[in-house]
């Protein structure tokens, strides 16, 4: 998944359904990298695998971005990047504006 999410189009100009194809793709990578075993996984696990890692910027580390009411604790910007792209996802594959 996480291989053909990062695969550039084969054809001259990309549209939009390219992107929102590996927006889904990379999601989905992410929810298979952060599948728990014999249980469902949601952002949620995403999130926890998502900043367990320690990078080598410390700013990037930093928790202090809050995306939303039912998160309890910040988050870092490796976080909050997945959000956004997870709700791009949503939105695109819902055929919602984006």
């Amino acid at each position: 998944m996480a291989y053909k999410a990062t695969e550039l189009p084969n054809i001259g100009v990309p549209t939009i359904y390219d992107f929102g194809t590996k927006a889904g793709l990379l999601v989905s990578a992410f929810e298979i990298l952060a599948h728990p075993r014999g249980k469902q996984v949601g952002y949620k696990n995403v999130l926890e695998l998502l900043g367990s890692y320690k990078l080598k910027e410390k700013k990037l580390n930093m928790k202090k971005y809050r995306m939303e009411k039912k998160l309890k604790k910040g988050i870092n910007a490796v976080q909050k990047l997945y959000l956004y792209l997870n709700k791009t996802r949503n939105d695109f594959l819902h055929g919602n504006s984006i």
